[in-house]
């Protein structure tokens, strides 16, 4: 263990640093976050104890001090605990040192080091990380949570729900952009063309929530397997894409069924109607002709 550590860090402390009082949460003169607490007993093993669980390991000591980091590999990040823990007190300090590679990939968005704030966007998902494990620790202690740390927050969400959820909205744009040129205005007919836009809309919508639900609290939540949340997301997608499709082509089809009943029988306009005609196959000119041929009979039978 290095235990020079600390003789190797620079100071900034001064005169007028604020004077820190017991159990408050700050961020020091290097803005690491920072909780000094009361304990009622000897707290090293408790605190030992959730370094192992949690793989936190010690970097270097000096009398009553510690320090804890988690994660070795150089080219990601690297979370930093201090411990000091003297006479009835616990003093805690953390921060997480980012590498250079990270730094690139963010396009140096991402400071060298992160705070331990529970809220915000560069790199917030490691930061809530972060907080996580502190806050066990913090339980152990027997202290409040980090602040704010425990309202929801979409840094909380793993990956691939993270990615159903951007991916589901695209087929929704995609049928609502492909139908609502189709939804004609006019007297009888605009009701019904969007009353079956909005059914079919509130279906994809209902189904799309479902699957992101299924896979973040079933998938997820209760089998925490890496694999199993892969074949959920890839599963929910092709399911979703092709609903989508599916539901795409009828409610197409449908409508223009109504609309070729409309102006060519009920509302008849010759030319609206021939419109509607040209657009149909040889098959589907067939299959309206019956239709037709079924509607004047039962139009027919009402008027004897």
């Amino acid at each position: 263990m290095d235990s020079q550590f600390w003789k190797k860090q620079p100071t900034k402390a001064s005169k007028t640093a604020p004077r820190r009082v017991l159990d408050v949460e700050e961020f020091d003169n290097y803005d690491h976050w920072t909780r000094d607490c009361r304990v009622r007993s000897e707290a090293w093993f408790a605190i030992e104890s959730w370094a192992r669980e949690t793989g936190f390991h010690m970097v270097a000591y000096k009398s009553k001090k510690r320090l804890y980091q988690k994660g070795m590999a150089p080219d990601s990040f690297v979370t930093f605990l201090e411990v000091r823990h003297e006479e009835g007190r616990v003093v805690l300090k953390s921060w997480i040192e980012v590498s250079s590679k990270m730094r690139w990939l963010s396009l140096f968005h991402l400071p060298k080091e992160l705070k331990i704030e529970p809220t915000g966007f560069w790199g917030v998902r490691i930061r809530r990380r972060a907080c996580r494990v502190i806050n066990d620790l913090l339980v152990r202690l027997k202290q409040p949570e980090i602040a704010h740390s425990q309202y929801f927050h979409w840094g909380d969400l793993e990956l691939t729900t993270l990615g159903l959820i951007g991916l589901l909205p695209l087929p929704m744009l995609l049928f609502i952009l492909g139908l609502v040129g189709k939804i004609d205005i006019a007297a009888g007919l605009s009701n019904n063309l969007l009353s079956l836009f909005g059914e079919r809309l509130i279906l994809i919508c209902g189904v799309g929530i479902s699957f992101v639900l299924i896979h973040h609290w079933v998938v997820i939540k209760h089998l925490r397997k890496e694999w199993a949340n892969l074949v959920s997301f890839s599963v929910s997608a092709i399911l979703f894409i092709t609903l989508n499709i599916f539901l795409f082509t009828r409610t197409s089809r449908e409508m223009l069924d109504q609309k070729l009943v409309h102006y060519c029988v009920s509302n008849f306009s010759e030319v609206k109607c021939q419109n509607q005609y040209s657009a149909l196959s040889a098959s589907e000119r067939t299959a309206f002709a019956k239709k037709l041929e079924v509607l004047q009979k039962s139009l027919a039978l009402k008027r004897e």
